[in-house]
C-alpha cells in the first residue's frame, strides 16, 4: 500500500472514531464469541506482544487463549485502540480512495439536542439545493434523525455518484425538503478571504489532507499580498489529522522553537520542533469549539503556549494522543495509541482540551460584526 494510502486511511479511521464513535463501540457478545473463534491464538499472540511492547503489559497464555481481539486491546483502557478486522480495513480502504465514493457536501454536528448542518461546502450538491449552515435535519430518506446516531446519518451521507438523498429541515418556522444528488466534489481542506482592508480569514476544515500545507501556505501568501496584517484562523469543527501536516502549518507562523511534545507510553520525551518560518508580523485570532481535536488542539496549543493567538470560542476536545495501526497476519490490523502530545509549555490536552483566552465583550462583538458581514459563522 501507498505510504499516502496508509496516512489516508489513518486519518479517516481516526476522524471517524471522533465523529461517531463507530470504531470504539465495544461488540456484542454474539460478535465476541464468533471473533473469538475466528481469531487464530497465533494472531491473538502477535497482538499480545505488540501490547507488551509498547504497554508493557504481559498475558499468560490462557488469557490470550481465552481473549477476543478487543478483550486484548480493552486491558490498556484506551477507546482509540482496537482491533480492526480486515473486511472493516478494507471498507476504511474502499472509502478513503473510491473515487465513486460520493456525497451532499455538509458536515453537521448536535447541537441543543438537535443536529444541525455545520458548514455547506462551496459548489456543491447542498449548497445547490439551498441547504444552509443552522439549518435543523429532521428527516432523512424519511427516517427522523432525533434519536439516530452520529454514525447512522454520517452513513447515508456518502454513497454512489448520481444517486439522490431526500432531506427535511427546518428553518425558522419552515419546514424546507429537499432530494440532493450526491456528487464526487474535490474538498478544499484550506479556504481563505479578506473581512476587510488588513483582516484575513483563513478556514482549516481538517488535517486529513496531504495539501493541507501546501494549501495553507497559498492562502496565507495570498492574503499577504492583498495587505492582511491580522489574521483570523478557523479550527472549528476541525477533528485533526496528520500531524505532520500540521506542523508544517505552525512552521510557517513562527521561525524556531518546539511544535509539540510527545511521551510514549513508556516514559519517553521526545519534540517536534520547526523548521522554516519566520518572524511573526501579524495578530491573530484563533476560533475553537467543542469539535476542535487532535492535531487541531496541537496547532492550538502551539500558538496559545507561545502567544502568538488569541484563542476564542469554547473548550476544545481533549484528544491529545496518537494512534498507529500494526498489520497482522490475517490481514487485520491492531490499532494503538502510541504517544501523547501536549503544547509546548507542556500543556496537557489528552482528556482536559485547551480552554480558551478571555476577551472583552468589545472584541468579541467586533468579531461577530467581521464574520456575519461576510457570511461566516459568528462565535
Amino acid at each position: 500500500m501507498k505510504l499516502r494510502s496508509m496516512r489516508t486511511i489513518i486519518s479517516f479511521v481516526l476522524t471517524f472514531t471522533l465523529l461517531t464513535g463507530v470504531f470504539v463501540i465495544q461488540p456484542d457478545q454474539a460478535y465476541a464469541n464468533t471473533e473469538a473463534a475466528s481469531t487464530s491464538l497465533e494472531v491473538k499472540k502477535e497482538a499480545a506482544g505488540l501490547i507488551e511492547e509498547h504497554y508493557g503489559i504481559t498475558f499468560t497464555d490462557e488469557q490470550i487463549k481465552n481473549s477476543t481481539m478487543q478483550e486484548l486491546a480493552a486491558t490498556l483502557k484506551d477507546p482509540f485502540s482496537r482491533h480492526i478486522t480486515a473486511e472493516e480495513w478494507e471498507q476504511m480502504n474502499n472509502w478513503s480512495e473510491s473515487e465513486e465514493m460520493a456525497h451532499i457536501g455538509i458536515t453537521f454536528a448536535k447541537l441543543q439536542g438537535q443536529y444541525r448542518i455545520v458548514t455547506v461546502t462551496p459548489g456543491s450538491t447542498a449548497e445547490q439545493a439551498g441547504l444552509k449552515q443552522g439549518d435543523i435535519i429532521v428527516s432523512i430518506d424519511g427516517k427522523a434523525v432525533k434519536n439516530q446516531t452520529k454514525q447512522d446519518i454520517f452513513s447515508v451521507l456518502f454513497g454512489k455518484k448520481d444517486s439522490s438523498i431526500k432531506f427535511v429541515v427546518q428553518r425558522g418556522k419552515d419546514k424546507l425538503t429537499k432530494t440532493i444528488k450526491r456528487a464526487v466534489l474535490p474538498m478544499a481542506a484550506v479556504e481563505g478571504q479578506m473581512l476587510d482592508k488588513r483582516t484575513g480569514y483563513i478556514r482549516i476544515y481538517t488535517f486529513m489532507d496531504q495539501m493541507v500545507y501546501e494549501q495553507f501556505e497559498a492562502q496565507w501568501n495570498e492574503l499577504r499580498k492583498q495587505g492582511m496584517k491580522s489574521v483570523i484562523l478557523d479550527l472549528r469543527y476541525n477533528t485533526g489529522g496528520l500531524m505532520e501536516e500540521t506542523r508544517q502549518v505552525a512552521s510557517l507562523l513562527r521561525d524556531k522553537g518546539v511544535f509539540t511534545y510527545y511521551k510514549s507510553p513508556a516514559g519517553l520525551v521526545s519534540s517536534s520542533t520547526l523548521d522554516k518560518g519566520k518572524k511573526p508580523d501579524y495578530t491573530m485570532t484563533v476560533l475553537v469549539n467543542e469539535y476542535t481535536a487532535s492535531s487541531s488542539e496541537a496547532l492550538t496549543g502551539f500558538l496559545q503556549g507561545y502567544d502568538l493567538a488569541t484563542v476564542v470560542g469554547t473548550k476544545t476536545y481533549g484528544k491529545g494522543v496518537m494512534q498507529m495501526p500494526y498489520e497482522l497476519s490475517d490481514g487485520s490490523y491492531l490499532m494503538l495509541t502510541t504517544q501523547e502530545f501536549f503544547a509546548p509549555d507542556m500543556t496537557k490536552i489528552q482528556q482536559k482540551g485547551l480552554q480558551p483566552d478571555t476577551i472583552s465583550n468589545e472584541k468579541k462583538a467586533e468579531l461577530n460584526r467581521l464574520l456575519i458581514n461576510s457570511g461566516l459563522m459568528k462565535i
